[in-house]
């Protein structure tokens, strides 16, 4: 009996496509939780803060 640790190709679409959206989720409640302790005062404001930080451009979306 072997053993499948490999999927796939097909199957990493829709993998990845999870893992951006709870990175999004993520982000979008980090920025929430800071504007609620006082530490900021939009959160609009931190989440183009950290989009700036991972490089994309051209987009108000925290990836492109």
């Amino acid at each position: 009996m072997t053993k499948k640790i490999l999927y796939e190709a097909h199957v990493y679409g829709s993998l990845l496509s999870g893992f951006v959206k709870i990175a999004q989720m993520l982000i979008i409640q980090r920025a929430i939780v800071r504007v609620e302790k006082g530490k900021a005062t939009y959160p609009a404001k931190l989440i183009n803060k950290m989009r700036k930080r991972f490089l994309v451009y051209s987009s108000r979306s925290l990836f492109s």
